[in-house]
C-alpha cells in the first residue's frame, strides 16, 4: 500500500493552489500512526522547509497536521468533537480502489 512521494505531491500541489489563491495555511490529514516515511513528522517539517525555499519571503506556507498523532479512532473522535461525525458518511480512504459501501474491514487502509 506504500505509494512513494504521495503526500509530497499532494502538499506541493496543495502549496502551487494556495499561493494561486492567497492561502497560507494548508491543512493536512497527514497520520504518523501510518508508519509510512512521508506521513512523519520529519517529513512534513522538512517539506515545509523545502517549500518555503522556492518562496519569497511574504508567501511562506505553513503545513498544519492536526491528526498526526492520532490512530483512526483518533481521528473519529476528533470529527466528533468537532460535530463533524455526519459527514464522516461521505469520506474513504483505502488503496484498494474499492466502490461500494462502507468498508467491511477487510481493507486495513479504509477507516472503519
Amino acid at each position: 500500500t506504500f505509494v512513494p512521494n504521495r503526500n509530497a505531491l499532494f502538499m506541493l500541489l496543495a502549496s502551487s493552489y494556495a499561493i494561486e489563491k492567497d492561502v497560507y495555511t494548508i491543512c493536512t490529514g497527514i497520520r504518523a500512526t501510518e508508519n509510512y516515511p512521508d506521513c512523519s513528522r520529519v517529513f512534513v517539517d522538512a517539506f515545509e522547509k523545502a517549500v518555503n525555499i522556492s518562496l519569497p519571503k511574504d508567501k511562506q506556507i505553513s503545513f498544519k497536521h492536526p491528526l498526526i498523532d492520532m490512530d483512526r479512532l483518533g481521528t473519529i473522535n476528533f470529527a466528533v468533537a468537532m460535530g463533524l461525525l455526519p459527514e464522516l458518511a461521505y469520506t474513504r480512504s483505502s488503496y484498494e480502489k474499492k466502490e461500494g459501501p462502507a468498508p467491511d474491514g477487510t481493507d486495513p487502509s479504509a477507516i472503519c
